[in-house]
């Protein structure tokens, strides 16, 4: 089970310059990210999965369009690598 959740530079950068942008998603995406840190071994969070290197997906759907989130863990740490468009 995954204990702690972090941020990537680049996705704390994302996810700070949506908190202005875009309110409302970033509530959005603020709320989803905290029922993942809550359980993040739940399949939902795992519905894509990419090989190089091993990360795991979802999106959320904000009013400004979805949005990808790609995380993946190291020990008991849970690491949310990317968070933007889902292209």
């Amino acid at each position: 089970m995954v204990a702690e959740l972090l941020c990537s530079e680049d996705a704390d950068r994302s996810l700070t310059a949506l908190e202005s942008a875009a309110p409302a998603d970033y509530e959005r995406l603020a709320a989803t990210l905290a029922e993942f840190d809550a359980g993040p071994s739940d399949a939902r969070w795992k519905r894509r999965r990419y090989a190089n290197p091993p990360v795991f997906g979802f999106t959320v759907i904000g009013r400004g369009g979805t949005y990808l989130v790609l995380w993946s863990s190291v020990g008991d740490t849970a690491i949310v690598e990317y968070v933007g468009p889902d292209i």
